[in-house]
């Protein structure tokens, strides 16, 4: 329990950051005769010589992240919080077993640890709640990836166009992971998000929730709108020569879904859709221009009126827009 591993899953075993600041600083050394070498030959290479110190004294904060973990773990404070969680826990969880998996860090940095993963006492297959690395959660790892790179990969999906696009940016900035890895973190991170709104909607509708003064005494404007997206599901086949020509409601005896209602099709599949609805809040002056002093919310669903209505409620309260004298505030 606790044991860490660099360089392989049988490499150095890491004990304190210190230990691997001396580690790290003898690679240093060895490395700057070479960049050394290359810049003096040709100084165009500088762009390569930067390039390679970046990811040089990315692998050091990895380094010293990892002896910093280490010696935590190894502390009886930190068993004792491990076995509180495990308690408080909002499913019963086993005791747990230690297993060895491979840990993901800023900057693309990875390695191994030995971590407690405690499995669910009871297993429901409608309602499947997956079992927690407790000590790793401590540190708000999301699985084996570390906060920081969770936020990196996520923030990065969200401004390229496509998962591609996203992993070669990162790959730029010397994060090393796969598609299926990008895909997989902010799969994940979606879902957490997702079940921390639903606590926080339970907890605001049974009244637990305390509120909050962000948004008091400002004047703020609530923003809903709808669209539609596809979503995916099983694709129905449609025969491109037998219904040439016609439109979705002729192929399917069935209303037209989507903006194109009437359209002739084209395709040779249709799919589902739904309509997401995105919610804005934000505080403005007198003068209808937004404030920048405060950070706008924006959320989304794809769930009915009723519960966009719920979700609003939340954000008011939350926010303390409720509060007398009452936020003025438009649709």
């Amino acid at each position: 329990m606790g044991e860490w591993n660099v360089n392989g899953r049988d490499g150095t075993k890491v004990d304190d950051a210190r230990q691997m600041m001396g580690m790290f600083l003898g690679e240093v050394f060895e490395k700057a005769k070479r960049l050394q070498e290359i810049l003096d030959d040709d100084p165009l290479l500088f762009e390569q010589v930067e390039q390679e110190t970046k990811e040089l004294f990315d692998y050091g904060a990895g380094l010293f992240l990892t002896g910093l973990i280490a010696k935590t773990m190894k502390t009886v404070k930190h068993q004792q919080r491990s076995d509180e969680v495990r308690e408080k826990y909002i499913i019963p969880l086993r005791s747990g077993q230690d297993r060895q998996i491979e840990v993901h860090m800023a900057s693309g940095f990875s390695c191994h640890a030995k971590t407690r993963y405690c499995q669910p006492k009871k297993s429901n297959q409608e309602d499947f709640t997956p079992g927690l690395d407790i000590e790793l959660s401590l540190f708000g790892f999301s699985g084996s990836i570390s906060p920081w790179l969770v936020s990196k990969v996520t923030r990065t999906v969200a401004l390229s166009t496509s998962l591609d696009q996203a992993r070669k940016e990162l790959h730029r900035d010397g994060i090393k992971l796969d598609r299926n890895m990008v895909d997989r973190i902010v799969t994940q991170s979606g879902s957490e998000m997702l079940t921390v709104r639903e606590r926080m909607l339970d907890e605001f509708e049974s009244g637990a929730m305390a509120p909050g003064n962000e948004f008091e005494g400002q004047t703020v404007s609530i923003q809903i709108d709808g669209g539609r997206t596809r979503t995916r599901s099983e694709l129905t086949a449609i025969d491109p020569l037998e219904n040439f020509g016609k439109t979705q409601s002729e192929v399917h005896g069935l209303p037209s879904e989507g903006r194109s209602k009437e359209q002739r099709r084209k395709g040779t599949f249709t799919a589902s859709w739904r309509e997401p609805k995105v919610l804005k809040i934000y505080v403005h002056g007198t003068d209808g221009r937004k404030n920048e002093e405060y950070l706008e919310l924006i959320d989304g669903s794809f769930g009915d009126a009723d519960y966009m209505e719920r979700l609003i409620a939340m954000h008011i309260w939350r926010l303390g827009m409720h509060k007398e004298p009452k936020s003025p505030r438009t649709f």
